[in-house]
């Protein structure tokens, strides 16, 4: 699984993303959801998004890779 999503910082910032802080992902909830996934990536992090008009500049975002266990 690959997931990049808006984390709640980013109410911080005017880059775009859901102004809901329940539409905003973060690490635990990811943690939570996907338990019994193996990470190869999961954290939050800020970074620059260039996504159009509304969408640029400095977000923070929660990233995921996830695959699961070879074992289930």
């Amino acid at each position: 699984m690959l997931l990049e999503s808006y984390a709640p910082e980013q109410l911080r910032f005017a880059t775009g993303g859901p102004k809901d802080l329940d539409m905003l992902l973060d690490i635990n909830t990811v943690k939570a959801e996907l338990a019994g996934l193996e990470f190869i990536v999961c954290r939050s992090q800020e970074r620059v998004v260039m996504e159009g008009e509304f969408h640029n500049g400095q977000a923070a975002v929660t990233q995921v890779i996830a695959i699961k266990s070879a074992d289930r």
